[in-house]
């Protein structure tokens, strides 16, 4: 976590600072310290949408971007697109990133401070790498993914030829007008709120609202949106899926018996198809042919669980099925940690308010932080506690002479330092951190999972090598807001208290306590109903079936 250290002065308060003008090599190793964050954002960014380009190029329709089946000019439109789309994609993957990758870095810099082969990770490029996600994630959801959806429905204005030029002319005109439009409905809600009737006012308020309180809303929505629909029901299919890879024991019930049964109920099933084929209607084939097919789903399902190996069966299986449990309940123990910590002390660190932009000038320059502590030494002023350290921990060298009860009261100009890893996020250390990194995953999957299994969702899945530009893009909306939304959601239900950085801290419903007690509650209730729905009932229905079952043999047997 980001640290704030202030060279204090010990003499009177009206004592004039001390002036310390940078050298020719301190501004140069600044510049370079610069272009090498910057270089390393680009080579992210560049990895990341060469990645994201070859995995959409496994899923798009390869004809669709192929001249040989549609029109040169459609072949460019749907490949332009998918650069754009890639763009997108890419974008996301980094969102999804950022903030595991900043927790991880965080502990690793706090393990080796002064370590040579970690001073290019500081707070500087964490800092511009969250900058540069929110920059693209705002102008791929109010730019980029529209301009795509909309220049492969474009047809070019009349009159003209046809060509890319006349298409990229209508998308330009019609995301314009989309974009005044919007503009126009935030003035006219403006209008009601404010009762200023000065015009600049209203415009300049409107512009905030576009550009900051837009995104904000959208963030806000699809949070809310993830919590109540989508992470409940994924949580519950992944618990089924895992569930039904897990061989019961006998008080449960016999595998043999059901594949069996399941045979000769398909078996009849077949018989009455050839002998009434003439007499059933379609719909009743269709429907017939439709319980075959789930009959022998199940039937391999029954037979993969049969012929699982003993270590996955008694093992692997059960050992996952445990993890996700872990998983479940830790999420569960931090967001009710959080919850009272809301109501009884407040979570301060999470108000805009609270946000400090000068997280981005830390690059975590040793030697420059050693010639401002050499130049308070040579002043006479009293050193601060990481000067100590600073220079306890360079080979060994003992702290200046003049470092303990001078007396000179002055401060140097550059008297304020940010350091990544100042403190480690968990008391568990990195252990306690990469925890905390699995479970915002698994909750990101859950809301993943129970997103695309919900109804009108389903026919949006990727297909390999069989989806459309269209719903391409589509997922690329959804993917980009999931992704955006990962990052805050984990830091409100204070899973991290990793700070949000740039713009990601500085919306304005974090101050705003009733939302995010909602937000806290929500995920613990319906977590807390999806454990008992998937584990506590069904449980007690299995084994009142089973004891009931040896029961019944049992009186059976004495009669």
């Amino acid at each position: 976590m980001f640290q704030w250290l202030q060279l204090a002065s010990t003499n009177d308060a009206a004592a004039e600072p001390l002036v310390y003008e940078k050298s020719i090599d301190e501004e140069e190793q600044e510049f370079n310290e610069k272009v090498r964050v910057n270089v390393i954002v680009l080579l992210t960014f560049i990895c990341l949408y060469v990645f994201s380009y070859l995995l959409l190029l496994q899923f798009h329709m390869k004809r669709e971007r192929d001249s040989w089946f549609h029109a040169d000019d459609d072949a460019k439109v749907h490949r332009i697109s998918l650069h754009i789309c890639a763009i997108t994609v890419g974008n996301s993957f980094g969102a999804i990133l950022m903030l595991p990758m900043s927790m991880i870095s965080n502990e690793v810099v706090h393990l080796y401070p002064h370590s040579y082969w970690v001073q290019w990770l500081n707070g500087a490029l964490i800092h511009k790498i969250w900058e540069c996600i929110f920059i693209i994630s705002n102008a791929s959801l109010f730019i980029l993914i529209p301009f795509s959806y909309f220049f492969t429905e474009s047809e070019g204005f009349s009159g003209y030829k046809r060509g890319l030029l006349p298409r990229f002319y209508e998308t330009i005109t019609v995301l314009t007008l989309v974009l005044v439009v919007t503009f126009s409905i935030a003035t006219v809600f403006m209008a009601f709120i404010e009762k200023d009737d000065s015009y600049f006012n209203l415009m300049k308020l409107v512009s905030q609202f576009y550009l900051s309180t837009l995104y904000a809303i959208f963030l806000y929505g699809w949070m809310l949106f993830t919590l109540t629909a989508c992470t409940p029901g994924g949580l519950t299919l992944i618990y089924d899926k895992v569930g039904s890879l897990l061989v019961k024991p006998k008080i449960f019930g016999d595998n043999e018996n059901k594949i069996q049964q399941i045979r000769l109920t398909e078996d009849a099933m077949k018989r009455r198809l050839k002998t009434d084929a003439n007499r059933l209607s379609s719909e009743r084939k269709e429907e017939f042919l439709a319980e075959l097919e789930s009959l022998k789903r199940d039937r391999e399902i029954l037979e993969r669980q049969k012929k699982v190996s003993s270590f996955h069966r008694n093992i692997g299986y059960p050992l996952a099925m445990l993890c996700l449990l872990l998983l479940t309940f830790l999420a569960l123990f931090l967001v009710s940690i959080h919850i009272l910590k809301l109501l009884f002390i407040g979570d301060h660190e999470l108000h805009p308010s609270t946000v400090r932009d000068e997280y981005g000038s830390d690059y975590r320059n040793p030697m420059k932080q050693m010639n401002t502590c050499r130049q308070m030494d040579e002043d006479g002023s009293e050193l601060p506690e990481f000067c100590r350290l600073l220079w306890s921990g360079k080979d060994g060298d003992s702290p200046p002479r003049n470092g303990v009860g001078g007396g000179g009261g002055q401060v140097v100009d550059n008297s304020h330092f940010y350091s990544l890893g100042a403190n480690s996020l968990s008391m568990f250390g990195i252990f306690g951190t990469l925890i905390e990194v699995c479970v915002i995953m698994f909750i990101f999957v859950g809301s993943l999972v129970g997103l695309y299994n919900l109804p009108g969702f389903r026919q949006l899945l990727p297909q390999t090598d069989n989806t459309s530009i269209t719903i391409i893009i589509i997922n690329c909306l959804i993917l980009q807001l999931l992704a955006c939304s990962l990052p805050v959601l984990s830091r409100v239900l204070g899973i991290t208290d990793f700070e949000l950085q740039g713009n990601f801290g500085k919306l304005d419903w974090l101050g705003n306590f009733p939302s995010i007690f909602l937000f806290n509650l929500i995920f613990a209730i319906e977590t807390c109903l999806c454990l008992a729905n998937k584990f506590t009932n069904k449980m007690q229905r299995e084994l009142y079936k089973a004891l009931s079952k040896y029961q019944l043999i049992y009186v059976v047997t004495c009669v």
